[in-house]
């Protein structure tokens, strides 16, 4: 029994059309998929710079005794002491 796309050649291109606009969505889905992943980890990478060289400034601005409450009121330990 012969299928019915294989009959005529309009439903061949019929089915030809209705298939190409889905396999190039798809490829352009791959395609904006790695895109997407490597944005996301720039952005977030980016955003934990900025995170951190804005306290590191402000604690260098500050002065020795109270740099050392900060550090303390945060919680983390004093690794970026410096002497003087």
């Amino acid at each position: 029994m012969m299928l019915w796309w294989k009959r005529s050649l309009a439903a061949q291109f019929i089915e030809f059309m209705l298939l190409a606009p889905v396999v190039s969505q798809a490829l352009a889905f791959l395609i904006s998929w790695g895109e997407r992943d490597e944005a996301l980890r720039a952005a977030t990478r980016g955003e934990f710079f900025s995170r951190t060289a804005l306290p590191a400034s402000l604690l260098e601005s500050l002065p020795a005794p109270l740099r050392q409450e900060v550090l303390l009121a945060s919680g983390t330990r004093n690794r970026c002491s410096r002497s003087g």
